[in-house]
């Protein structure tokens, strides 16, 4: 992609980290059997493994249900239709509200630019400009929700590591070890709150 090797590294780095888990979540719909709902990974011509989706139910980036509803859009928009798969993934990558970035304005144009040319390729396919219109607005649906999942997940995890970090700096009021959070009235580590709960129904104070 000509448009991407013009750019510097600073902006190549910004564009690839904020882009690339997305466009694997968009391409993941090619391997993915939709009534079993696995992943065929194929190792060569003859061999190949399943990967089921529950595997990522516990992934915070992305949860389960929801890149499963993206994926099912996507399908209905695309059907594995590959130039359209690579207009969305350029769409994708040319995201100029990812990162901080030094040539923004040309990145904005870039984008601008793919989404011109997925939209007179579906012009050509549909030969309706109406319809065209409409699945054009139904993809770029796709792509924003996309984008807010991550950002979502993003400031989820963001904050989870804040009040990890946080909580690592207290210490137990009882033993002096790391405390993990209040229990019983107090801050207290994990042995401690144990400790208290299984003494908290008898009648015994603790000094």
């Amino acid at each position: 992609m000509s448009e991407f090797s013009q750019l510097g590294k600073d902006d190549k780095l910004g564009l690839l980290m904020d882009g690339f888990p997305k466009i694997i979540s968009l391409l993941s719909v090619l391997n993915f059997n939709f009534e079993g709902r696995f992943w065929t990974l194929p190792f060569d011509n003859e061999n190949a493994a399943q990967l089921s989706m529950d595997v990522i139910k516990s992934h915070e980036l992305l949860p389960t249900e929801i890149h499963y509803k993206f994926m099912k859009n996507v399908q209905q928009e695309c059907k594995s239709d590959m130039t359209m798969l690579d207009l969305l993934s350029a769409v994708l990558l040319f995201n100029p509200n990812g990162s901080i970035l030094v040539h923004k304005h040309y990145i904005t144009l870039q984008q601008k630019t793919y989404m011109y040319l997925l939209q007179r390729y579906l012009e050509i396919k549909h030969n309706s400009k109406s319809e065209s219109e409409t699945r054009f607005l139904r993809l770029m649906n796709c792509v924003n929700e996309l984008h807010a999942h991550f950002k979502i997940s993003y400031l989820f995890n963001q904050n989870k590591f804040k009040f990890n970090e946080k909580m690592s700096e207290k210490v137990c009021t009882v033993c002096g070890d790391r405390a993990l959070g209040r229990n019983y009235g107090v801050i207290s580590c994990e042995p401690c709150r144990i400790f208290f709960k299984r003494n908290s129904n008898r009648a015994q104070v603790y000094h």
